[in-house]
């Protein structure tokens, strides 16, 4: 370490007084701050203070441990206020990104305790010190044009951009084609009125962009389309974009070892080849339309959340929401603030978490905090990732021997405890609210929406919640089975999508089958969700059961990516040019993954959600934790191939 120059120090910091340093630090996340406070100065005070994991072990904790004695976080600012003086005033040597050997000390104080090499290795990629620290650089062998290893990306929402940015890191060429006028993808489609990601935002970003400059705890659409431009813009993606551009159809020719895909564009139709095809095609791509008669009929204004037309204004409109999921639920507590009135079609109740400061911005004691301590933000992201993570993971799996009704484990059963209790603090003066927005299923069998209003809007006097089945849909509203007309001005379909397509948009043929026939049995599948057998190079991004069961899509997608590219790169030192998946590897995973999936809350009987095909299978959810994901994906085990 050496002395920290003035124009390392971070400008709020060279402005700070006293008063400010120590002002800020009352609102600092302790497991944090002590962390990066024995990061910058070593000192073995602070891992001497006792850790306060609430009793229980890692694994089944929500965030990492805190402090046990408050008189040891008094101290632990009163150490940090002097250390920010010192980098303040030059005189305290500032360290450098640690590498992973220097980590690992760092993620013991932090985790309290010690983690095996390769869990430690995903969190020293999530903290982000390294510009691409997941990202395959290789030279290539002598004799490999590889401009002959051409990649083709379908979509550039985040899985695919995050694709173009590791693809362009490993000197591989590729095209991105994306359907929409403009990168995003369900971030572009989604504008609705409240329409903001239920992900963390610190957690919702790419080991590579750790410092984005958020504006909220839980990002806007808005801002969401800023990080993806900023996407764009920075790693200079777009030459490598063609918007307005859909797949039509996809043909693998064995001669040639490589994909011919039909596109049409602004200029019309034709055909692309490339060696490689990733399919970033995402899970919310097809709106799901619902099965009511009269649909047609309604002489208002009809539209679906991802369809939201932006110049109507539905204020003082009479407006009618279908559906209760996570896009209904965002929707309603905007809308009911200026609407005439407001009538919620409800089919199945949803359970609905509270988290304080979903809508606000991140404060600007947190802002200073992540700007000026060096590396607090760095151990907030792993904070904010932790969240969702193995302990969250934990409330999901049946436990045989669970008799309490209404959930499958003592997990799970905590969590509907605290959703019931948020519950009964919202609306339980009114039984017979209570009694509609009950749920009869165990938490997580479906989706959790956050709570943004919800419970408020349903107490207001010009909002109706409708739970009998809906008849048909007249030119003037939505009739009722009892035979009750709600006139409508405006009828919102909150009724999802088709997130259990994937590839079934488009005619796929491979090596002498069809998508559509090879998925025909039970719906989708992949290996490890991302390859195929009879479907060779074709990798998919976001695929079959890969919507992990902790943590959160970005780090899943950055590391399908890297065993795309590392299976990319091995052919290349090899010599070869195709790679095909084992059907008998394949049959194998899914068995194990469909074991998996029987002995999770998803698997409950009559309680469905997006994630179930048409078959009644689990196609979109994962059964594996993050740290299993990562060690399975982290090197291509090339024997799982046929190579060619």
């Amino acid at each position: 370490m050496t002395a920290v120059s003035p124009d390392r120090i971070p400008d709020g910091l060279a402005a700070a007084d006293d008063a400010t340093i120590q002002a800020m630090l009352e609102a600092a996340n302790t497991s944090c701050l002590r962390a990066a406070l024995y990061q910058l100065t070593g000192d073995a005070t602070l891992a001497a203070m006792e850790a306060d994991g609430g009793g229980q072990a890692a694994a089944d904790r929500m965030s990492p441990p805190g402090l046990a004695n408050p008189e040891d976080e008094t101290r632990l600012r009163t150490l940090a206020a002097e250390a920010l003086r010192g980098l303040r005033d030059a005189t305290l040597p500032l360290p450098e990104p640690p590498s992973l050997e220097d980590f690992a000390p760092l993620a013991d104080l932090f985790f309290n305790e010690r983690l095996p090499d390769l869990e430690l290795r995903f969190w020293h990629e999530e903290f982000g010190v390294d510009p691409l620290p997941r990202a395959v650089r290789f030279d290539t062998p002598d004799g490999i044009d590889v401009a002959d290893y051409n990649v083709l990306v379908i979509g550039a929402g985040m899985s695919g951009l995050t694709s173009g940015v590791a693809l362009k890191a490993a000197g591989i060429p590729f095209t991105i084609v994306e359907q929409d006028p403009d990168v995003g993808g369900t971030w572009y489609r989604n504008r609705y009125p409240g329409a903001r990601v239920d992900v963390a935002s610190f957690a919702y970003c790419n080991t590579y962009e750790p410092f984005y400059p958020w504006e909220h705890n839980f990002a806007v659409r808005d801002e969401l389309m800023a990080y993806f431009h900023h996407h764009a813009d920075k790693h200079d993606l777009w030459p490598h974009l063609r918007l307005n551009t859909r797949v039509t159809a996809m043909r693998w020719d064995d001669d040639d070892k490589a994909w011919n895909v039909d596109v049409e564009g602004p200029d019309g139709s034709e055909t692309l080849r490339a060696r490689f095809v990733m399919a970033a095609i995402g899970l919310f791509g097809r709106v799901s339309l619902p099965s009511i008669e009269g649909l047609d009929s309604f002489e208002g204004r009809l539209m679906h959340t991802a369809e939201w037309d932006e110049s109507y204004d539905h204020a003082g409109k009479r407006v009618g929401v279908i559906g209760t999921g996570s896009s209904g639920i965002q929707l309603v507590g905007p809308v009911s603030r200026s609407a005439e009135h407001l009538t919620i079609f409800q089919r199945t109740p949803a359970w609905l978490s509270n988290m304080p400061g979903y809508e606000d911005p991140i404060p600007d004691a947190q802002r200073w905090l992540c700007s000026n301590v060096p590396f607090y933000r760095n151990w907030l992201r792993l904070t904010t990732i932790y969240g969702v993570g193995d302990a969250y993971g934990k409330a999901l799996d049946i436990d045989p021997e669970w008799t309490e009704p209404g959930s499958v484990n003592a997990a799970n059963h905590r969590l509907r405890e605290a959703l019931l209790e948020y519950m009964e603090t919202k609306i339980g003066h009114r039984p017979d609210l209570m009694e509609m927005c009950l749920p009869s299923y165990p938490p997580l069998a479906k989706r959790l929406p956050k709570d943004n209003g919800w419970y408020d809007a349903v107490l207001m006097d010009h909002v109706d919640l409708v739970t009998d089945e809906i008849d048909r849909v007249t030119p003037r509203g939505v009739r009722t089975v009892d035979g009750t007309e709600v006139e409508l001005d405006l009828l919102v379909l909150a009724t999802g999508f088709n997130a259990t397509d994937f590839l079934l948009a488009f005619d796929v043929v491979g090596d002498g089958v069809t998508i559509q026939d090879y998925w025909a049995k039970d719906g989708a599948r992949a290996y490890w969700g991302m390859t195929i057998p009879h479907f060779p190079n074709l990798f998919c991004q976001y695929g079959p059961n890969t919507n992990g069961r902790s943590v959160g899509p970005a780090a899943w997608g950055e590391m399908q990516i890297r065993y795309a590219i590392k299976c990319i790169r091995n052919l290349m030192q090899a010599g070869k040019r195709a790679v095909d998946v084992k059907e008998e590897r394949y049959d194998a995973y899914n068995a194990e993954l469909d074991r998996r999936l029987a002995r999770m809350v998803f698997s409950v009987e009559g309680h469905s959600g997006y994630f179930t095909n048409e078959h009644g299978r689990i196609a979109t959810n994962g059964g594996y934790y993050t740290r299993e994901y990562f060690q399975a994906s982290f090197e291509p085990d090339m024997t799982d191939f046929h190579v060619s």
